[in-house]
């Protein structure tokens, strides 16, 4: 029996494969020979009995879902005679494939191994033989299955996740990612210095590289030093590129394409100049990781951008910390079921927190970020992890040096220490040459030790917020110009246009939302349709009416017309993601003045908008604001 751990359906299945070894034996309990006779009476012309050895599967232990033919013996008219007790009639070994899909969590298969008879010869079946004693009597002839080896291999083909099912987070990382990459970038991101852990040689010990040179022990070498040798001393920039930038990799999603195509740079990245003017070329330290531009879902979460339903992002590294509130949300698993009403979601972000971050695993302060109401923190990697670094290389210098270094100088010696010299402080680069057996100078290879109150003040920049876009969301410029490259526009900025590959004609006037549709007359359109047009089969669109008389929130699946007949009342618009295209008319008879307001945004820049009496507005959703018409 096989309990099914996982919903499977549709494409899904359950792949079996089945290696078996199995005697087949004929049973004679007549006490004498028994003799396969035809007895077709020349309708066929049957030459023997065939024997089948089948696995049946039940569900549940139902009627049969599946029957696989295992593999089959022959008894010849021509074998005669069946000698009396047990005859092994064949000794079948083999294996066979075979799959099963549509299965519940709840379903138990059972596996059943039988034996089905056929007719051998031109025309026979089953039918056409029987089993007879010398004298012509039918006789009963029985047939046993001995399986002497079975091995049996369950592997579930899924191309989703059950609900309650166990994730083996290893299957989620892409083949061709090494473990040498996916360690080195994450050194990378946070500085690290490995090196063995003296306990433990199999084990490496990863340390931040400030930290690491400043739990280094202070050493003086100076009467060490070759005092009549030459020094060579270089600026630490003559040894680098121009820039260094700390990135992560670009990929392909709509949000890294359209920040990268409006910002010019990746998502998250840092760039440092080096100050010296002689010095040419980029040092881009990449990550094996992509960006991750975090957007404000349809009930008010923080989520990462990419799309679960066809994931082909590149792979991501964020932070999960901690739960948030949001609005209301349900998760419905295979059966219907499920929780309803939730109101927190875990948080997954490249903040700690989506709205007062104090950690951020971007490189620095993006230009743009794809929802508002961010407090930004200064602790990116590049400000925690890499000031102290670049700095060190923008000021420092390298030097060369010869020192007179026995064994025991080099058995104590770690990388980190701190080195005294010619009235300085150094830090160890290379130690070159060193020979035990010889007595001699070595040439050793130091950069000058940073100096924390000559470091830089952190890398900080504003990214446009809502107040500076005049109420537009931070990503709105960065959109817009997604979709201006991506439409073909004739109306001489008379046309809203929020979709791709649409095309408006000259002196048309419309709001469009959606994508391939020919714009040809004024209004609002919708993934190619005009709104408010008559229906196809010419009858005119009925709307949905009410009036309300307290409080009310608008729902953008039924409400459309609303009427409010008492002053005083607040008409609140529903999350402008949850109605885009929709639009929503709202009449004020109270004889006072009655309030709109908002639940996530603002209505043309205001966070709410006050009607008098007898006063109107029809208000739409773009995605990003509410507009009124």
């Amino acid at each position: 029996m096989y309990a099914v751990p996982f919903y499977l359906i549709g494409s899904q299945h359950v792949d079996f494969q089945l290696t078996f070894d199995i005697d087949l034996t004929l049973v004679n309990a007549t006490g004498a020979n028994a003799y396969l006779t035809d007895i077709s009476n020349f309708t066929a012309t049957p030459t023997g009995l065939n024997y089948e050895v089948q696995i049946r599967v039940r569900k549940n232990g139902g009627t049969t879902v599946i029957s696989v033919p295992l593999d089959d013996a022959t008894f010849l008219i021509a074998d005669n005679p069946l000698a009396n007790g047990s005859t092994v009639l064949d000794t079948l070994t083999g294996t066979v494939n075979f799959a099963m899909g549509v299965l519940l969590p709840t379903d138990t298969l059972t596996f059943e191994a039988r034996v089905v008879l056929g007719g051998v010869g031109i025309g026979a079946t089953a039918n056409d033989v029987e089993w007879q004693n010398l004298g012509g009597t039918p006789v009963t002839i029985t047939s046993e299955i001995d399986v002497t080896g079975l091995r049996v291999s369950i592997l579930p083909s899924v191309n989703s996740l059950g609900f309650n099912q166990t994730i083996i987070m290893n299957d989620f990382i892409p083949e061709k990612v090494k473990q040498k990459d996916l360690v080195k970038s994450v050194m990378t991101m946070f500085n690290l210095v490995s090196e063995p852990d003296s306990d433990n040689l199999n084990h490496l010990v990863y340390t931040e590289r400030d930290a690491y040179y400043d739990a280094g022990d202070e050493k003086n070498w100076d009467t060490k030093r070759k005092k009549d040798a030459s020094q060579k001393i270089k600026f630490l920039p003559e040894l680098s590129s121009k820039k260094v930038q700390l990135s992560y990799k670009d990929d392909k999603d709509i949000y890294n394409e359209t920040y990268l195509d409006a910002i010019r740079e990746t998502y998250g990245q840092a760039e440092y100049i080096f100050e010296n003017e002689y010095i040419k070329g980029v040092d881009r330290k990449e990550l094996i990781f992509s960006p991750t531009p975090m957007i404000e879902n349809s009930f008010s979460a923080i989520v990462p951008s990419f799309f679960a339903s066809a994931p082909k992002n590149n792979i991501r590294l964020l932070i999960h910390n901690d739960v948030a509130t949001c609005d209301s949300f349900n998760i419905y698993n295979y059966t219907g079921s499920g929780s309803v009403g939730l109101t927190s979601y875990p948080i997954v972000h490249h903040f700690d927190d989506p709205y007062n971050p104090t950690v951020d695993i971007n490189f620095a302060v993006c230009d743009y970020y794809f929802y508002p109401g961010i407090v930004l923190t200064n602790n990116n990697l590049y400000n925690t992890n890499w000031r102290r670094t670049l700095s060190q290389i923008n000021s420092g210098l390298l030097l060369i040096e010869y020192f007179d270094l026995n064994s025991a100088d080099i058995e104590s010696l770690k990388l980190s220490d701190k080195i005294w010299t010619n009235g300085s402080w150094w830090h160890i680069n290379k130690v070159i040459d060193y020979d035990a057996n010889a007595e001699k100078f070595t040439k050793v290879e130091l950069f000058s030790v940073d100096d924390e109150i000559d470091l830089p003040s952190f890398d900080v920049k504003t990214p446009l917020d809502d107040t500076v876009l005049s109420g537009q969301e931070p990503s709105v410029p960065i959109i817009q110009d997604y979709y201006a490259k991506n439409n073909v526009n004739y109306s001489q900025g008379k046309t809203i246009i929020k979709g791709v590959n649409n095309i408006v004609l000259p002196n048309v006037k419309a709001i469009v939302i959606g994508d391939n549709g020919i714009i040809d007359e004024d209004g609002y359109w919708l993934d190619g349709v005009r709104l408010g047009a008559d229906a196809i089969d010419g009858s005119s669109k009925t709307y949905i009416f009410k009036v309300v008389s307290a409080d009310y929130s608008i729902n953008c699946d039924t409400d459309e017309i609303i009427e409010v007949d008492t002053s005083g009342v607040t008409i609140t618009l529903p999350n402008r993601r949850n109605c885009v295209g929709k639009k929503i008319y709202i009449k004020n008879f109270s004889g006072g003045n009655i309030t709109v307001d908002t639940a996530t945004s603002n209505v043309d820049g205001s966070s709410t908008q006050t009607l008098a009496d007898k006063e109107a507005i029809t208000v739409t959703s773009d995605d990003t604001r509410w507009i009124i018409l």
